[in-house]
């Protein structure tokens, strides 16, 4: 059985994640994207994309559904706030968090895993886990996850207990673990970036933002190839885009791209050497 890419793509605000997508159509993969962060405009953006992009989009072969973030109520923010001018840092810590369940977006990702429907074309794609080799179920992204978690772990409490963050960061791993290891599509994670402490070398790297200083260094063995894409101004003050598998500064693999720097910011070469090999 055929098993897709696992990617991840990080970088900063404005370095191309979202934009890149569009290349997964040029490699012919019909991307299915799980929005966290409102990303759709850039997916309907027709300028600077290739004919094999815009020939999909109408077609309706590109997907997407959206999963806000919690929309709290300006009185309980209010009610949070006032909670925490009251209290030291170690009660707040200690209260119990009775609103959890006011927080059900990391429940309604799920069950979009389950029944995925297009925001887009109203389409029922059905299970994830239905999905072959000819579809990409993308992340957008990661960090979204981490506010997520952390209000169905701890509510609006505005001190989060060590348990409460560790149960959102031990879902979070056996989320990224069930989506690049049990899906037999393509999978990609979009991130943004951190700076962390790896410890088996006692340095700092750039990371994917991920919830907490543990998770990050973690979540490298759940893909073939770990990208940082970078947005340069160069010397004549031009942009360009570029993605890099061979920064000593960042925590990148290169499985199904070449190890090297300042590469094309495109999927293409990872689905091609990919068809290769299987």
């Amino acid at each position: 059985m055929q098993i897709g890419i696992k990617a991840m793509l990080m970088g900063a605000p404005g370095s191309g994640k979202t934009h890149a997508l569009s290349t997964l159509c040029e490699a012919g993969i019909e991307p299915c994207i799980l929005f966290t962060d409102k990303g759709m405009d850039v997916i309907l953006d027709r300028n600077n994309k290739s004919a094999a992009y815009l020939a999909a989009l109408d077609a309706k072969k590109i997907h997407w559904h959206y999963v806000p973030p919690a929309k709290t109520p300006w009185k309980d923010m209010l009610n949070t706030f006032m909670v925490g001018q009251n209290f030291d840092i170690g009660t707040l810590q200690k209260q119990p968090a009775t609103d959890k369940r006011s927080f059900p977006q990391f429940g309604e990702l799920l069950q979009s895993m389950e029944k995925f429907t297009c925001d887009h074309c109203n389409a029922d794609l059905g299970n994830v886990d239905s999905w072959g080799t000819d579809r990409a179920f993308v992340l957008d992204g990661l960090s979204g996850t981490n506010s997520m978690l952390l209000s169905w772990a701890a509510g609006s409490k505005p001190a989060v207990s060590q348990p409460e963050w560790g149960q959102a960061m031990k879902m979070q791993l056996a989320f990224v673990e069930r989506v690049t290891l049990g899906l037999t599509c393509h999978t990609v994670i979009l991130a943004h970036l951190d700076k962390e402490v790896d410890a088996t070398v006692g340095s700092s790297r750039l990371m994917p933002l991920a919830l907490g200083a543990k998770n990050a260094p973690q979540l490298g063995k759940y893909f073939t190839d770990i990208i940082l894409a970078e947005r340069i101004i160069e010397s004549s003050g031009t942009m360009k885009w570029a993605w890099h598998t061979a920064r000593v500064d960042a925590d990148v693999k290169a499985r199904n791209l070449d190890w090297k720097n300042n590469q094309v910011p495109s999927f293409v070469p990872l689905i091609d050497n990919w068809r290769k090999h299987v």
